[in-house]
């Protein structure tokens, strides 16, 4: 997750979003206002599935990400 999220303007953080087609439309409108990094926490839909491409117009492979699995123990302070 550092690597991800080191030296971003905008970062977006997704909890629990099971559909993939609410995944896809984060990626999409996130990609709109330039956010350029997400963070994937337990729960949330794979942003790589078909579905989920579609939706974002491609904006989930062109975007880094990154999953923690365990909120919010995983991050450093």
């Amino acid at each position: 997750m550092e690597d991800v999220v080191r030296n971003a303007t905008r970062v977006l953080v997704l909890e629990g979003v099971t559909d993939a087609d609410n995944v896809g439309s984060a990626f999409r409108n996130a990609a709109a206002f330039r956010c350029g990094r997400h963070v994937l926490l337990s729960g949330c839909c794979d942003p790589l599935y078909r579905k989920a491409i579609r939706t974002s117009n491609g904006a989930c492979l062109r975007t880094p990400f990154a999953r923690i699995a365990e909120w919010p123990s995983d991050l450093q302070a």
